[in-house]
């Protein structure tokens, strides 16, 4: 792919005021704005097929013809020492800013609008400028969705973010809110009047947009996944802030409170009702377990990748904290099994009768003893549990 001055954009300081060279691109004039999905996908494929294999892509690969069918939604802003600075504003985007922005303008120009003052808040931290992401804005006239891309000068760190944005303007509301589905989920712009059914409703979209990307937006790796869930977790603590519409929501979409499983109906609501059974069990498990050790949506996603094992390691932990409770019916049990196991006399190899003659392979269960082990009996448990037995023992003679 040859470069040139005419079919790049020139990297100049924004401060400078230098204009990007989009102006003599035109705009297809068939294109659907209506069509979000298909304008916010369209750009992450441009810009993940830019990445390939690396961390970011350059900002010297970035084309403007490469961009021409969602120009005039884009927004290009480049993070320097002195600022959040626009290098490019596309015709239908400047509606967003509500005032007169243009190209070499910093965000913190302009404090008396939302959007900026929203965008400046995201990006905050580098964390939040280094992931492709969708995010979500909410304004008393408007809602806005989108998503952002982030371009690096070298490939050391994100340096620009691409916003690519589609909006429609409403009746207002009391209500301000940005959310971003990154890795960190944003930062969002707490109402001071509680959650409206409207904002509930566009943090649930939200959530099911960045649960159906959960393959697209990561090439199947799991932070897809993680962000669907923080998305989840967000919507849940803006949804307890107002019972009253986060009940309408429920009766809304056909799904049930349960007061012994509260993040299930969240869960249902943005991975769908039909959603297979077990993966929401798992997924509530995790949720109940961050909340518990004092997580938020905020850090949701870094949580869980801190934690070994994931979302499997959090439901590990749940459960075996759900077990270990003082005063449950399951901890009851288990304390009353293992003090039966506990009398029970060991038994000799050739005197336990096989539980299932016709199997080949069984699980034995033992005690501690005084430095030897105690069998006790044959274990009856379900063929799946035995097979990943089997195949435990297996992979551990393999590597032997």
């Amino acid at each position: 792919m040859n470069e040139s001055n005419s079919d790049i954009l020139t990297e100049k300081n924004a401060a400078d005021g230098a204009q990007d060279n989009f102006s003599h691109f035109s705009s297809m004039d068939n294109f659907d704005r209506t069509d979000e999905r298909r304008l916010h996908l369209q750009a992450f494929d441009y810009w993940h097929a830019l990445k390939s294999q690396r961390d970011y892509p350059l900002f010297s690969e970035l084309r403007a013809e490469d961009l021409n069918p969602f120009k005039d939604s884009s927004l290009l802003l480049e993070f320097n020492q002195n600022g959040t600075a626009v290098r490019f504003l596309g015709e239908s985007v400047g509606e967003l800013v509500d005032a007169p922005l243009k190209v070499g303008n910093y965000l913190a120009d302009f404090p008396d609008s939302d959007f900026s003052r929203a965008l400046l808040d995201q990006f905050s931290k580098e964390e939040a400028r280094a992931q492709a992401a969708e995010f979500e804005f909410l304004e008393n006239h408007l809602s806005c969705r989108g998503v952002m891309l982030p371009f690096s000068r070298d490939g050391s760190g994100p340096h620009f973010v691409l916003l690519v944005a589609s909006f429609r303007k409403h009746a207002q509301t009391d209500d301000t809110h940005i959310s971003a589905v990154s890795e960190t989920v944003g930062t969002t712009k707490n109402p001071t009047k509680g959650e409206s059914s409207n904002v509930l409703s566009g943090l649930l979209s939200a959530g099911k947009r960045a649960a159906d990307g959960i393959a697209h937006m990561d090439n199947g790796n799991r932070t897809s996944l993680y962000v669907a869930l923080a998305s989840a977790l967000n919507l849940f603590e803006r949804a307890t802030r107002n019972p009253e519409a986060y009940n309408s929501l429920l009766r809304e979409h056909g799904v049930r409170s349960q007061a012994r499983a509260p993040y299930t109906p969240i869960l249902k609501l943005v991975f769908g009702a039909g959603y297979d059974k077990t993966r929401l069990t798992e997924y509530a498990a995790a949720l109940s377990f961050a909340v518990r050790m004092g997580e938020t949506s905020a850090n949701f996603v870094e949580f869980l990748k801190a934690t070994p094992g994931g979302i499997k390691g959090c439901v590990q932990q749940e459960r075996a904290f759900k077990r270990g409770a003082d005063g449950t019916p399951t901890h009851a049990r288990q304390v009353e099994a293992e003090s039966i196991l506990r009398r029970m006399p060991a038994t000799a190899l050739a005197d336990i009768a096989p539980i299932a003659p016709a199997e080949e392979f069984c699980v034995l269960l033992a005690r501690r003893g005084d430095g030897v082990l105690e069998v006790l009996g044959q274990a009856e448990i379900p063929n799946s549990t035995l097979d990943a037995a089997i195949r435990k023992m297996a992979s551990h003679r393999k590597s032997e």
